[in-house]
């Protein structure tokens, strides 16, 4: 028995021997047996060998993967930055050259792109013809055969002129403007004036104010704002904004849309006796006048929207005014058939007391007069009297226009009324100046209505929007701004009603005064 056991230890140790020798975890021989099962055995050192190989193995390749990972990144970086550098040196050598005309730097990168798609509208330019105007901006000169792509002005321009129009008048707060695209490298922008009476345009001497310019995908857009010294004999000339560029002698000149001058008299408001009042243009219905003071100033309405010879106040659209007529065929042959007719409209705001003007309830008087030596007066009848008496109002305009090669006037005045006047008679007499041997013709008469000028001081009840019967008349109805009062006329037919405060039909309203 102990010779066997002798022999089994010194063959297991030789077993040990050749496992610690050479790993082979593949091996079955290398396996440790259980000695019972003679199975292998669970905690056999040959696993540990092999997990560790296996663990070793994993993190080399994934060491190698990180790296290749790195340097193709590194290479794509590099790569990027060669092209970029070789494009932005191309780019250098072939896109700047300096302009002879105005010695500025000329950059064509997006002028490249419209040689392609518009040929017909660019002028190339030989490097060599350049040469010597680039020698100071730049050391290496470019190869002859680099060409710089222009871009020719587009027919898109536009002038605004604005209505203050007034001889001998320069303001600086309201300038005209014209705008347009010039071209590249910029062409010239200027103002010409065809006068009444000429058969030529003519370049027009202009203030500018100030010059803006902006780089489109080509050409520069350039927009100047200036003023203009009006004379006297620009009345009805023509205006308009011209484009040339030089750098393309076969390209045509392009011109804005003409304009036309439309004057206002420097004394437009000499009669003005109110700090800001508007009158009508005296050539242009979708222009009015408006005076500050002794001041005239030049407005235009909005869109669509007109100032007539009967407008008191705001503009209003075209199509309910009437605007200033005018006639250039009359000959001093012309026979002047004689007009009959005369009219008169009397704003409802009639308050007695008042001493102030209200320019924008103003009444209204119009007759044919003829010429500059015909006239329109105001007259008054007092209550109780039989004669007509002549009045002169606190505050008058005057509008004059030609009708079948004579003058219409509209005069539009303001009355001082006093408790004297009331129910009192008001027409207008219209004397005519061709026909001076004819009888004046009057205006049919209205009979005033006043208010007085404390009825707001009054003990009233408060009411929604401060309105109140007039005391003499239903169709009228007084509101009152602060402690000043302001009479309205309902429209034809309509009462105002207090409990509703606004006006109804005349037999729907129970308490009319």
């Amino acid at each position: 028995m102990v010779a066997n056991d002798d022999i089994e230890t010194r063959e297991k140790k030789k077993t040990d021997n050749k496992c610690s020798a050479v790993l082979r975890p593949a091996d079955e021989y290398c396996v440790t047996q259980d000695k019972e099962t003679n199975k292998p055995s669970a905690n056999s050192p040959c696993s540990a060998c092999r997990i560790i190989i296996l663990v070793a193995i994993i993190t080399i390749l994934l060491i190698g993967f990180c790296c290749a990972a790195y340097f193709l990144w590194i290479r794509n970086i590099n790569e990027n930055e060669t092209t970029d550098t070789l494009n932005n040196t191309q780019h250098s050598i072939t896109s700047t050259i300096v302009s002879g005309t105005f010695g500025t730097p000329i950059l064509s990168t997006e002028a490249q792109t419209d040689t392609l798609t518009n040929p017909a509208s660019t002028l190339t330019t030989s490097t060599d013809q350049v040469l010597s105007t680039t020698k100071e901006s730049s050391t290496s000169a470019a190869p002859s055969s680099t060409t710089e792509t222009y871009c020719s002005p587009t027919d898109r321009t536009i002038l605004h002129l604005n209505p203050d129009q007034i001889a001998e008048v320069n303001r600086k707060l309201l300038p005209h403007n014209c705008e347009a695209y010039v071209g590249y490298p910029a062409g010239d922008l200027s103002i010409e004036i065809l006068k009444s009476g000429e058969l030529e345009f003519k370049k027009l001497d202009v203030i500018i104010e100030n010059t803006v310019d902006n780089r489109t995908s080509c050409e520069i857009h350039r927009k100047i704002n200036f003023r203009i010294v009006f004379t006297s004999d620009m009345e009805k000339a023509i205006i308009r904004c011209s484009v040339i560029n030089k750098h393309f002698p076969d390209s045509p000149a392009f011109y804005s849309k003409n304009e036309t001058v439309r004057l206002i008299p420097g004394d437009a408001c000499k009669d003005n006796s109110v700090s800001q009042s508007h009158s009508v243009h005296p050539s242009n219905c979708h222009y009015y006048i408006e005076c500050q003071n002794k001041e005239p100033y030049g407005r235009a309405c909005q869109y669509n929207f007109c100032f007539g010879i009967y407008t008191v106040e705001t503009c209003s659209p075209c199509n309910d005014v009437t605007c200033p007529a005018t006639s250039t065929s009359c000959t001093n042959t012309t026979v002047v058939q004689q007009q009959n007719k005369a009219e008169m409209t009397i704003h409802s705001d009639q308050v007695a007391g008042l001493t102030s003007p209200r320019p924008s309830n103003l009444h209204i008087c119009t007759g044919f007069i003829g010429n500059s030596t015909g006239d329109i007066k105001v007259q008054i009848q007092f209550a109780g009297s039989d004669n007509y008496q002549t009045i002169i109002p606190i505050y008058t305009t005057r509008t004059d226009t030609t009708e079948n090669c004579g003058i219409r006037r509209v005069l539009k005045f303001w009355i001082g009324f006093t408790v004297a006047m009331y129910n009192a008679t008001i027409r207008c007499k219209v004397t005519n100046g061709l026909h001076q041997d004819v009888s004046p013709i009057y205006s049919n008469s209205e009979t005033l209505i006043l208010v007085s000028s404390d009825f707001c001081n009054q003990n009233f009840n408060g009411t929604i929007g401060n309105r109140y019967h007039h005391p003499a008349t239903c169709n009228r109805f007084v509101t009152c701004v602060g402690n000043m009062p302001y009479i309205t006329a309902c429209a034809s037919g309509l009462c105002f009603s207090f409990e509703k405060d606004f006006c109804d039909f005349c037999n729907l309203v129970k308490t009319c005064p």
